[in-house]
């Protein structure tokens, strides 16, 4: 505070909040002990917010402080995403280069926590159109040909 009044917060809602008004693409929870979300025994790679409360209901109870932690870290996870980060990560902050593995490999090592349009594909806009034809015109380039081998169709162009 501006007088020097320490507060008490949890770096768990402060990361969350952050990530919430820097509309941040990722969120990551570094855990201290234990993977992150398991099932039959293995770290469950992925789940939409929409299997949060489900798993979350299947632990154990509040009581036992590892579950009631993941529980809180599953619903800040899903409270991050509902409010526009896309995704939320959380991982077993014991395994070395747990952070470089999930952002750099296509596997991850934690799970990650998303909203059902995660992976979407979205519609061509008039703004796209200058990048796919450098990128066309780099693929000839690098052929030597600028033949096609079958049939493709324009994609739609709406216009905004």
């Amino acid at each position: 505070s501006a007088t020097g009044k320490p507060y008490n917060i949890s770096s768990a809602i402060l990361a969350q909040q952050v990530a919430v008004a820097l509309k941040a693409d990722k969120l990551f929870f570094v855990m201290g002990e234990g993977a992150p979300v398991l099932k039959d025994g293995q770290i469950l790679p992925a789940m939409n917010i929409e299997e949060v409360d489900q798993y979350a209901a299947s632990l154990k109870s509040a009581q036992d402080e590892k579950s009631s932690g993941l529980k809180n870290l599953l619903g800040l996870a899903k409270e991050a995403c509902l409010k526009g980060v896309n995704r939320s990560h959380l991982l077993d902050g014991n395994i070395d280069g747990v952070m470089l593995t999930e952002i750099f490999s296509d596997l991850g090592s934690g799970t990650m926590i998303y909203t059902s349009n995660y992976g979407k594909i979205r519609d061509m806009q008039q703004t796209d159109i200058p990048s796919v034809l450098a990128h066309k015109q780099r693929r000839v380039q690098q052929t030597g040909s600028s033949k096609r081998k079958r049939i493709c169709h324009p994609p739609v162009v709406r216009e905004c």
